[in-house]
């Protein structure tokens, strides 16, 4: 197993497995009438209000709606102008997406944080003591917000007019763009009165130049130098410090286009926002072309990224591609930040020309706080857990490992990215290839390094040493870098800190004592799937492996589409899987795998299979009854519940403390996570009907007539499950029909006595009166045909009466 198995020993001490119950006997009920709920009755462990079998992503992606202008603070906190959710929003260097002000309300009111509301804000631009100015553009002012988030109004009327002032006696036509300089002054692209205006530190607002035709954007360099993005006239545009105005670049004529060249002899189409860096640098979003452009100090404009073609591709240069980027920030560092509007994301493009995404969701366009993006990853192999919930990656084709906090943030723990060998701390050492990763109790991280042969070891602050092997393909045991293996591609580690390796080439188990002492646990090195004691067993490419509290190794025995278990003896069996390749549900070796890559074990005993070729995660019950907990089994990314979810080749498996399962899904480049408690039912009720998976309870109004069916209720948590069976069988029965069915009752309704009668007068041996939620209320042996119904609360109620082996039935009402 790949995490600190003494922590799943405390709870199995602390926690017990559910044990559940429904009414006993038939439940039955009437088509168009609401049922009284059937409830479980749970007298052992607790368990989880979540869905079994849901699967979704271990963190929350934020999202955007239109965002159309960023800009970067000193400490890299990245502020974006969220334009349809009226908000304003923060990304930190970890890139976690908060909502920094803005009740998401369309609104003008001042306040502190969510209170607050914005217009339709179009740009933001960040001071140097953290000071956020807003282009609030549809309520026609310039708003403020300081570092703790208390909102003003720095200046504007809120009614659209060209009115120079004080504060809110001035008045602007819906402002788009902002910037600041060193001294305070900000500047205020004011798009329908086609100026630039000049706000003081004091509120004092001047027209700084006009003659624009809708300019978006504005930006200042340290020398006092004002860029515009003068969008209608396909221009940038420059007012020197002495308030000359000059076309910097874009083609006199004004027509758009995409041309590279210096000044005139360059072309753009709607540029919407600029900016400059230290060094004088102009950074252009030219939106209609769908391209990021650069323009040095003297004049030379070329496309720093962007394919011209519509797009959300994250890439270098041209092979990146946008879709209306609509603002521009840059920082120290010469990063270059864009507002990618219809595309909802926020890209960062590096000095390089490489662009990723850093916040938002194209696929979900909204509002939501949380992590930046989904996990950008290549084909992750596996996965594993601590104590603390913190996911650990082998991002395999990235070279790195990655770990995941509770909170969604992801960082890279050790890996350059480039394939190499190096030892050294985080990003200063390298990997090739990465396929396993565990986790012991004291926080160090386990690597089966296939690539270079190698077991690496991470401590908890990022230092990588080589723990095993010798870089070179083999088979002998021995002590750390005198051991060899041929592509070790999962590893496990146990209580005691001892390390086991599927050392898939050499069809081997291996075993590194917490000394480094490696040695075979099982495998002959030769190609079978014999099971026996150590070397007498033999394995098929066996690719990853995990270990239970007891020290009971399991294995996905890969290449014999097998589940194999080896005891601490060494002892190898085979706990599921016939060998022959399918996906079939059953016991023991009566089921199939086909190409198992991924295995876990929780605290229960329950073993985990990502079956890669199935497309499913499966389960394994100490017993050896084989489950499909998730997968419909067709390549897909759907997040849903059980078989109406989907993957592609889930690599790698992992459960943490809580039973939750987490996926490292290969070729959707993604790490899923699934809930493994909550409540089951087997097989789906009749229409009408509806099963709460997180409590188990039954309700609803049946709308068709069904025969009784035996549904099997099974509860999920952390410590085990339990299962109980409710038979339930609905009918068309009405009030105005009772007397018409097999018995004859009378009189229907009753109120005291109810006479029973069969049609053959036949003699009845027992009579039973049920009621709704199935408890049995009355029985009655003697005096059959007839049967006091006073002490009875007013409903309805189910009669069954018994003549041999005759059974009759029928419905009355007690009023």
């Amino acid at each position: 197993m790949k995490k600190q198995l003494f922590l799943w020993s405390s709870i199995v001490i602390f926690a017990q497995a559910p044990n559940i119950s429904y009414p006993t006997g038939t439940q039955t009920f009437g088509t168009g009438t609401v049922i009284t709920p059937l409830s479980p009755i749970n007298t052992g462990g607790a368990v989880p209000a979540t869905i079994y079998g849901q699967v979704g992503s271990p963190f929350v992606a934020a999202s955007f709606s239109w965002p159309s202008g960023v800009s970067v603070d000193s400490a890299g906190n990245v502020y974006v102008a969220d334009y349809k959710n009226n908000k304003i929003r923060k990304i930190t260097p970890l890139g976690v997406v908060t909502t920094f002000a803005g009740s998401g309300i369309a609104g003008s009111a001042d306040g502190i944080g969510m209170a607050a509301s914005f217009n339709n804000p179009t740009d933001v631009i960040v001071d140097s003591a953290g000071n956020v100015y807003v282009a609030d553009s549809m309520n026609n002012r310039i708003r403020k917000i300081t570092p703790a988030g208390v909102v003003t109004t720095f200046a504007g009327s809120g009614t659209n007019g060209f009115v120079n002032g004080i504060g809110t006696s001035a008045s602007f036509n819906n402002p788009y763009g902002v910037a600041v300089d060193s001294a305070g002054n900000v500047y205020v692209a004011d798009s329908m009165n086609n100026a630039v205006r000049k706000i003081t530190s004091s509120g004092v607002v001047t027209t700084l130049a006009v003659s624009f035709n809708y300019p978006t954007g504005v930006s200042v360099d340290t020398a006092g130098n004002v860029y515009v993005a003068d969008y209608g006239h396909n221009q940038i545009q420059k007012i020197t410090s002495t308030g000359i105005i000059a076309t910097f670049a874009g083609n006199v004529s004004n027509t758009a286009g995409s041309a590279d060249g210096t000044g005139y002899a360059a072309s753009f189409n709607g540029p919407a926002d600029v900016a400059v860096d230290s060094a004088g640098n102009v950074y252009v979003a030219d939106q209609s072309n769908n391209k990021v452009r650069k323009i040095s100090p003297a004049g030379v404009v070329t496309t720093l990224a962007g394919s011209g073609v519509i797009g959300a591709i994250d890439g270098t240069g041209t092979a990146a591609s946008f879709y209306n980027p609509s603002g521009v920030a840059v920082d120290s560092a010469g990063n270059v930040y864009v507002a990618d509007r219809v595309n909802d994301k926020i890209r960062k493009i590096t000095p390089a020309g490489v662009v990723a995404t850093l916040a938002g969701d194209q696929s979900n366009p909204g509002s939501t706080d949380g992590l930046g993006t989904n996990v950008s990853l290549n084909e992750p192999l596996d996965v594993t857990v601590d104590s603390a919930g913190n996911v650990y990656v082998a991002d395999t084709f990235n070279n790195r490992i990655r770990k995941i906090s509770l909170a969604g943030v992801v960082t890279t723990l050790a890996g350059s990215g480039i394939a190499g060998t190096a030892d050294g701390t985080g990003i200063g050492a390298s990997f090739k290839t990465p396929t396993g990763v565990a986790v012991d109790l004291a926080g160090n991280v386990y690597v089966a390094d296939v690539g270079n042969q190698k077991i690496r070891k991470i401590t908890p602050v990022g230092l990588v040493t080589t723990f095993a092997g010798t870089g070179i393909a083999g088979a002998a045991d021995g002590t750390g870098t005198a051991a060899s293996f041929y592509n070790p591609s999962g590893v496990a580690v146990d209580s005691a800190g001892n390390v086991y390796i599927a050392d898939q080439s050499n069809n081997k188990v291996r075993k590194i004592t917490v000394a480094g002492v490696v040695t075979t646990l099982a495998g002959i090195g030769t190609i079978g799937s014999t099971d026996g004691t150590g070397a007498s067993a033999s394995f098929k490419y066996p690719y990853n492996l995990a270990v239970d509290a007891g020290g009971n190794v399991y294995v996905a025995d890969a290449g014999n589409n097998k589940i194999r278990k080896i005891t601490p003896a060494g002892v190898v069996t085979t706990l599921a899987g016939s060998g022959a390749i399918g996906a079939a549900d059953d016991t023991g070796t009566a089921a199939s795998f086909y190409n198992p890559l991924g295995v876990t074990v929780d605290s229960a005993f329950n073993v985990y299979v990502a079956d890669t070729s199935n497309r499913k995660i499966r389960k394994i019950t100490p017993a050896g009854v084989v489950t499909t907990v998730a997968g419909s089994g067709v390549i897909g990314a759907t997040d849903d519940t059980g078989a109406a979810a989907s993957f592609f080749n889930p690599s790698g498996v992992e459960v943490d403390f809580a039973g939750n399962v987490y996926v490292a899904d290969r070729n959707n480049y993604k790490v899923r996570k699934i809930l493994a408690t909550g409540y089951t039912i087997a097989p789906v009720l009749a229409a009408g009907l509806n099963f709460d998976n997180t409590t188990g309870i039954i309700s609803g109004t049946p709308t068709v007539a069904s025969v009784a069916t035996s549904y099997t209720v099974t509860a999920y948590n952390v410590a085990g499950s339990s299962s109980a069976t409710v038979v339930i069988a609905t009918t068309t029965l009405g009030i105005t029909t009772f007397n018409k069915q097999v018995l004859k009752l009378y009189p229907n309704p009753a109120n005291s006595f109810l006479d029973i009668q069969t049609p053959n007068n036949t003699t009845l041996d027992k009579v039973c009166i049920i009621d709704l939620t199935g408890k049995k209320v009355l029985e009655q042996t003697q005096n059959t045909s007839q049967v006091d119904v006073a002490h009875l609360a007013n409903g309805m109620y189910i009669i069954e009466a018994f003549s041999g082996e005759e059974k009759f039935s029928s419905k009355f009402m007690k009023e």
